[in-house]
């Protein structure tokens, strides 16, 4: 009979267990979450606003919906979570969606039909975490309309792992391909196969970012009016950032196997490969990465501009004091593998006191670069021409290698001793 009674009791036992436990990771789940919110704000100096929206409690199960917003209007979505609990063990499934914000915005974008889904599971034996995370919709895919412009982007997927113990979050990332049609500029644009890992820090204080290899196969952007194209094969960047507070120090490393602009306008196509940039960025916020898109985009594009750059899109740079330092830059054309150098020592900054972003500019760029390339450059021949009659020409290295310095100060633009008419 006593045989009989402990067999009765097992089953009560195990039952009760599996709910302790239960609940046991349900108590966990709530120091695990607060504990991350906190840091995500606090290391980000209160620029990560996470703000809970509802709470639905069931048994041994959770849904939570939050805000989070990042500098205000810069970046914004809404999250939601739903949790089970299962002894030291929980499983969540998540959707992001109603995604908005500054730092993505274009004059035809809406993303509101944009949502990333996923699931994480967490251990709380090792006090480990791992997850997947993948673009919903038909096809992956998504695509927004207006104003006669569209963007679409299809197949964005990846994991993220990591442990309490430490503070890093490692996500690989993967986006099938992005494509663009803007009305404005006439370019059709299209980036294929982005992909890369990012290790993610945040603590009280101090929000770091590394990248190993964020690459992209192929960008190809061309004018449908003109017939301009400009093409890359097997760009990579890798960069490493530490903020603390509103600000933020970067190393940047890029790399581009093949780049070609191409306009029937020129007397030759510009090609070059091999190509590596690397720099430091001081005193950045979080919106550098479009500050310095949009600068590539007008230095490739000062034909359009009748050959002026846009110095208001330095405004940001300006106003957090913000200093770019060169290491290198090294061009390689391709047809008579001619070389184009900026020495290390170049640099962009700006002059405090001045409220017009020209005026406050204090740019220098040290350039070395041989018959070579300038003869594979565009119109390379009248640009030849400038350097011979020591127009640009500071000094020279050697019978084909020339030395000259682009400056921008107090509102000035020159180039060797030649000041820059219309700059």
């Amino acid at each position: 009979m006593s045989n009989l009674k402990y067999f009765l009791i097992l089953p009560v036992f195990l039952i009760l267990s599996f709910v302790g436990l239960a609940f046991f990771s349900s108590y966990a789940h709530g120091i695990y979450l607060d504990n991350v919110i906190t840091r995500l704000s606090s290391s980000a100096g209160g620029n990560v606003n996470i703000k809970e929206l509802t709470v639905e409690n069931g048994f041994l199960s959770q849904l939570r919906s939050y805000k989070v917003e990042y500098m205000g209007k810069k970046l914004g979505f809404t999250l939601m979570v739903r949790t089970s609990f299962y002894p030291l063990y929980e499983v969540n499934e998540f959707m992001i969606s109603n995604i908005s914000g500054e730092l993505i915005a274009c004059p035809y974008c809406e993303y509101k039909d944009l949502e990333i889904v996923g699931g994480w599971k967490v251990n709380y034996l090792k006090n480990s975490y791992e997850g997947m995370y993948h673009q919903s919709g038909s096809n992956n895919s998504f695509a927004s309309t207006r104003d006669n412009g569209t963007l679409s982007v299809s197949g964005i997927s990846g994991d993220f792992r990591g442990t309490f113990r430490d503070r890093w979050i490692h996500f690989g990332v993967k986006v099938d391909q992005i494509m663009n049609d803007n009305p404005a500029t006439k370019f059709n644009t299209s980036i294929k196969f982005l992909s890369g890992d990012i290790d993610v820090y945040a603590d009280p204080g101090v929000f770091r970012v590394d990248t190993r290899g964020l690459s992209i196969n192929k960008y190809e952007s061309k004018n449908v009016s003109s017939g301009e194209k400009i093409m890359m094969d097997n760009a990579k960047i890798s960069f490493s950032t530490e903020s603390t507070g509103n600000l933020s120090n970067i190393d940047v490393s890029m790399g581009i196997k093949s780049f070609e602009h191409a306009n029937p306008e020129w007397s030759n196509d510009f090609k070059t490969e091999n190509n590596t940039f690397s720099f430091k960025v001081s005193n950045a916020d979080q919106s550098f990465w479009v500050d310095f898109s949009s600068l590539l985009y007008n230095l490739v594009h000062l034909d359009d501009n009748a050959g002026k750059f846009n110095f208001g899109i330095l405004e940001n740079l300006r106003r957090n004091n913000s200093v770019i330092a060169i290491d290198r830059l090294m061009l390689v054309s391709k047809d008579n593998r001619g070389v184009l150098k900026i020495e290390k020592g170049s640099e962009i900054k700006f002059v405090p006191g001045k409220k017009d972003v020209k005026d406050s500019l204090d740019l220098s760029l040290k350039f070395v670069v041989n018959d070579a390339f300038i003869n594979d450059f565009p119109d390379g021949k009248k640009y030849k021409q400038l350097f011979l009659n020591n127009d640009w020409f500071v000094q020279t290295n050697s019978k084909d290698e020339y030395l000259t310095q682009l400056t921008v100060k107090f509102g000035q633009c020159t180039i060797g001793e030649s000041i820059l008419e219309g700059c």
